[in-house]
């Protein structure tokens, strides 16, 4: 039989001695308790023992102050700057998921660093020290409005793939995200293409030896000074340019042939371009060059030295006919 107290003027208050405690018994059968208004608990703990809890919710709040909700700037020190569920796992250590303010992130949006970031980890009830934990899921989505970043704290730490075996032989999607070692793979491979635009070393820090590729040439530099370079109008290195049959030198420098056996042969016929004028002997040098005219040798050709002595080559038939005369 149901009995109703009713109030009908004024509030209803049901008091107990100090510390003690009010129980709404509804038996071994385990009733409901139903509260029709709403329900304030000002008591400092609340232990809710029902194995499933349904809350119709679509939002609860944590760290909510009914009498100054805007209260401070973000959780308090109290809180140890930090609000979110934790989760009983026995002897093993606790579960968080808590939304830190001591923990910053880079945000590709505002492209600058934000206070204030979720974390999962977990919690060591003897210590109390806690570990950064892991999370398991399908996909990260971002808005649509900023890139995608991994914020490494600026630290030493770096991505990495684990638990795989040969992922870089299933690297086969252009949207597929290598690893290092399908890079050392494709490089290496006989049809392989490596797409790049600057090779250098050392591998961190400023660079000094480096092979460049830019719309118009590429550049080999050596000890931060550029050596070589490779373009449309030909080689060039340091101060000498081979373009189509031509070896030319930019610099003030003369163009000298070395061997190591002290002979340089020429192949073909050498094509001696006429002098203006006579050019200056050099010590422990010969010049030789030619004249549009000849000269009494009737050859054209003329050599210079450092004795001085200035003359020109003598034909055969002319050498035979002075031999004569003189």
């Amino acid at each position: 039989m149901s009995r109703i107290l009713k109030v009908s003027q004024g509030d209803y208050r049901l008091q107990v001695q100090t510390g003690g405690n009010i129980i709404l018994d509804t038996g071994s059968a385990a009733g409901t308790v139903t509260i029709t208004g709403n329900l304030d608990v000002l008591g400092t703990q609340t232990i809710v023992e029902s194995t499933n809890s349904y809350i119709n919710d679509n939002i609860i709040q944590l760290n909510y102050n009914p009498n100054n909700p805007y209260n401070g700037d973000g959780i308090s020190s109290t809180l140890g700057y930090q609000a979110g569920i934790e989760i009983g796992r026995g002897s093993r250590d606790w579960a968080e998921f808590v939304f830190s303010e001591q923990v910053t992130h880079y945000d590709t949006l505002l492209n600058s660093s934000v206070v204030g970031t979720f974390q999962v980890k977990t919690r060591n009830n003897a210590t109390n020290s806690t570990a950064l934990s892991g999370i398991q899921l399908r996909t990260i989505a971002t808005d649509g409005t900023a890139d995608l970043a991994f914020d490494l704290g600026n630290g030493v730490p770096v991505m990495k793939i684990v638990n795989s075996t040969n992922y870089e032989a299933r690297v086969t999607d252009p949207n597929h995200i290598p690893n290092k070692k399908f890079v050392n793979d494709y490089v290496s491979a006989t049809s392989g293409v490596a797409n790049v635009t600057l090779i250098h070393y050392p591998l961190t820090g400023t660079y000094s030896s480096s092979v460049e590729c830019t719309n118009t040439t590429i550049n080999l530099a050596v000890g931060l000074q550029l050596r070589a370079q490779i373009s449309s109008s030909g080689v060039a290195i340091d101060q000498l340019t081979f373009a189509s049959d031509t070896i030319s030198n930019s610099g003030l420098n003369n163009l000298v042939l070395t061997a190591t056996n002290n002979n340089v042969e020429i192949n073909a016929v050498m094509n001696l371009d006429n002098q203006a004028s006579d050019p200056s002997a050099i010590s422990g040098k010969t010049k030789m060059y030619t004249k549009s005219s000849e000269g009494a040798g009737r050859t054209g050709i003329y050599f210079v030295n450092n004795t001085p002595n200035a003359d020109e080559l003598v034909s055969k038939n002319r050498a035979v006919l002075l031999s004569i005369l003189l």
